[in-house]
């Protein structure tokens, strides 16, 4: 049974090789007949060459062989090779030459293939009467050139399977069976002929073989061409993209409907033609950039190297489009370029975008006014580049208390302000000048022409009177002022980093020196602000190093001279520089944030202190704006009181009117619970900010205090005169909001009866007492109870 199996297995798979070579693989009845009618052509192509072999064959049997062949044998087979051929002949004709392939069917298909079968079969009998006429000597030498026939024919017919097969077998088969059957002396040459047979019927399975494989190669090659056409053409017809080629003379080679759109002829009027002229064409001809473009196409197509992204603005239809190369150069196998294969991309949008990007990175969004970025470049590129520097100056401008606009107008009328200021500068400052907003109410100008201190302080104060002028946005009327800070360059500094923050430093100190001033840098500035820098990194440690202390101004009643608190005063020993100023350090810890921690400490140190004193006297502390905004004020007075064990009624908190002009409802909140609680409010320096009865009644306050400008003004003691009136209102306006009023900076005598006489609650100056520092102030108290008791 397994055996059985096993020769059943052999048989299907000889049958499967030879359908596999002899037929067309998995392929349908449609595609084996184009197969078919495809090896039928293939040998039709070479059927005059074996028609005209024939007829010379027949002509030279006759005329050297015909004494040895019988005559009723040589005519029988000489008329059917002449048939053969002629019929041959007239298929070649038919479909060949005239191309009536339409009427091919299969049957034409067989009676070719049985034709030349009939041929071999004819020159088969042919050579078996030459062979019983030779000698040994003339045999083997028939054998051979019947081998070579054969082969012949099995060459030229193998892309007929069938054809091929009948030519081999009937020619060389037939041929050496005869010789075994006839000729027993030559029984080897008819065992060669019939191993040749079989191996010439091999050849032609394995060829015919091949050649199906190429016809199906070939096919498939075909439609994935169309199908690459269809998808190129769609590709060309609906993309952005589209095709070139040139050659090496830069003549088009294929030419893409979106060229034929753009220039407006025909394809056939583009072809050959050459592609750079054809790009001049359309190219934007009011412009340079699309000259240089095109130059620089050139420049690329003349090197044997790839490129991409080669952008050229052109004309299409009266609109500006831009487009992009990406070229790669079609190498000959000599390393010679052919010419050049590429894509051509329409990227106007995506150039529009970058083009919109690179605006937005270099203008403010607010005013349309250069941004930082764009004035450092200038600054780098016009004004103190390395290549070639040219004189200049820069002004840094900041407008004075433009954060009260904000805060006390809203963000909306401060971004009107700052658009009526751009414009403003705007048409004053020469056509070259470079303006810019660097951020929040600083701006800054860039001068290359006419770089002199007289010109600068001219064009300062031009700015100040125009930006002076009346303002009035959203119901508000607006008193702009501004401080500026002038640096020149290669005077004051050689980079753009360094002539913006010498200009910076001239801007801080005018600001120093009162604001809406003008402050040109000077090498005098360069050494303070170095100070400062070297004071600021001292003050980063010098809370850790607990080089500050607490000084205690004693306050009186002026009424009864009694003593009711004490004002804690922050002071810093330095360790080289002695004792500093607060008017030198507070400011700078405000900008860098550290008065927060140091804010926390005087807090905590000054609770301390009260606590070793009588419960009737309490302790004011100063508190900065940068502490109400930036910190959890609210949580560090009360840990602070709760860790000192400090009545509330014992502390006093001191702001300035600009530290609450914001109104926002996180100061308002924290400041009435701490009212609420026992604590007290008190507005220090009352007269020299934005004083504003909305405040005075919006705020939960205790107390205002008289700047000791007004103060010092009461030693004439002339009652009308501007000063006595100002205190004067000062007093009685606390009076009738029930607040109590202070007095600061009492030194005369005359100073302390004038308060007197106008009935100010409380005081505190030199004339007074100094300033004592903790223990100090301990002996200052013991003193003062026994001169009162």
């Amino acid at each position: 049974m397994n055996q059985d199996v096993e020769r059943k297995t052999k048989l299907q798979a000889l049958i499967y090789l030879l359908k596999y070579c002899w037929m067309v693989p998995l392929a349908s009845e449609e595609a084996a007949a184009k197969f078919r009618r495809s090896q039928f052509l293939a040998v039709l192509q070479i059927i005059p060459l074996a028609s005209f072999a024939t007829y010379l064959i027949i002509a030279l049997a006759f005329f050297t062989a015909s004494d040895l062949i019988k005559p009723v044998t040589f005519i029988f087979c000489a008329t059917g090779l002449t048939f053969v051929a002629t019929c041959n002949l007239f298929f070649w004709r038919r479909f060949i030459i005239k191309r009536r392939w339409a009427s091919y069917n299969k049957l034409l298909h067989h009676i070719l293939s049985l034709n030349l079968g009939f041929a071999a079969l004819l020159y088969a009998y042919l050579s078996l009467h030459l062979f019983d006429q030779f000698d040994d000597h003339q045999k083997i030498i028939l054998v051979g050139i019947i081998a070579a026939f054969a082969a012949t024919g099995c060459w030229m017919f193998a892309c007929m399977p069938l054809a091929g097969l009948l030519w081999s077998f009937l020619l060389s088969g037939v041929f050496g069976v005869s010789i075994l059957i006839n000729s027993p002396d030559f029984t080897f040459l008819g065992y060669l002929a019939i191993g040749y047979s079989l191996f010439l019927c091999a050849t032609v399975l394995i060829t015919s073989n091949r050649f199906i494989h190429a016809l199906v190669t070939r096919k498939k090659m075909k439609q994935q061409s169309e199908l690459i056409s269809l998808l190129l053409n769609d590709f060309e017809e609906n993309a952005n993209d589209w095709l070139w080629e040139i050659d090496s003379q830069g003549r088009m080679q294929h030419v893409s409907i979106h060229l034929i759109n753009a220039t407006g002829k025909s394809a056939n009027e583009l072809a050959q033609h050459d592609f750079i002229a054809i790009l001049t064409s359309i190219i934007d001809t009011p412009t340079e950039n699309g000259s240089s473009d095109l130059n620089k196409l050139r420049q690329r197509l003349s090197l044997p190297l790839p490129f991409n992204d080669l952008r050229i603005q052109v004309q299409i239809q009266g609109e500006t489009r831009w487009w992009a190369f990406t070229g790669k150069p079609i190498i000959h196998r000599h390393q010679n370029t052919k010419g050049w294969r590429g894509i051509t991309t329409d990227v106007t949008e995506q150039h529009q975008r970058e083009l919109e990007m690179i605006r937005l990175a270099n203008e403010d969004s607010l005013t349309g006014l250069a941004n930082r970025y764009r004035f450092i470049n200038a600054l780098n590129t016009i004004a103190v580049g390395i290549t070639n520097p040219q004189p200049c100056f820069v002004m840094m401008l900041d407008l004075d208390n433009f954060k009260h606009v904000n805060d006390s107008m809203g963000h909306h009328v401060g971004d009107q302000l700052l658009c009526v200021i751009a414009r403003r500068l705007a048409n004053i400052l020469p056509s070259d000048a470079i303006l810019a907003r660097l951020g929040g109410d600083e701006f800054a100008i860039l001068i290359t022409h006419n770089v002199t201190q007289n010109w600068a302080r001219k064009l300062s104060h031009l700015i100040q009177i125009v930006l002076a002028e009346p303002t009035i946005l959203s119901a508000h009327s607006l008193d702009i002022r501004v401080s500026i800070g002038v640096s020149f360059a290669p005077q004051n500094a050689n980079t753009a980093e360094e002539l913006l923050k010498t200009a910076d430093m001239a801007l801080y100190h005018a600001k120093e020196e009162g604001r809406n001033r003008v402050c040109v840098f000077t090498s005098a500035l360069k050494e303070k602000s170095l100070h400062k820098q070297q004071l600021l990194k001292d003050l980063k440690s010098a809370i850790k190093k607990q080089q500050f202390f607490l000084m205690y101004q004693p306050q009186f009643d002026l009424q009864t001279s009694q003593l009711v608190s004490f004002e804690a005063l922050v002071r810093w020993q330095h360790p080289t520089l002695g004792l500093v100023s607060p008017d030198d350090f507070i400011s700078l810890a405000e900008s860098s944030q550290l008065i927060i921690e140091l804010g926390a400490w005087v807090l905590e140190q000054a609770c301390l202190d009260c606590m070793q004193w009588p419960a009737s006297i309490s302790v004011a502390v100063n508190v900065s704006g940068v502490q109400l905004e930036n910190s959890n004020l609210a949580e560090t007075v009360n840990s602070t009181l709760e860790n000192t064990a400090l009545p509330h009624h014992r502390l006093e908190l001191e702001l300035t009117e600009s530290s609450i002009m914001s109104n926002s409802s996180k100061i308002l909140n924290m400041l009435s619970d701490f009212r609420l609680a026992g604590g007290r409010v008190a507005i220090d320096d009352f007269g020299t900010g934005f004083s504003s009865f909305s405040y005075l009644h919006n705020f939960p306050l205790d107390k205002l205090k008289i700047d000791r400008s007004f103060i010092n003004l009461l030693d004439a003691g002339i009652p009308g005169d501007k000063a006595h009136a100002i205190v004067h209102s000062i007093i009685q306006l606390g009076k009738i909001l029930k607040l109590q009023i202070t007095a600061e900076g009492i030194e005369t005598q005359d100073q302390y009866q004038q308060l007197q006489l106008l009935q100010c609650d409380l005081g505190q100056g030199f004339m007074l007492a100094k300033p004592l520092d903790a223990q100090q102030a301990l002996d200052f108290i013991a003193d003062y109870q026994i001169k009162a008791s």
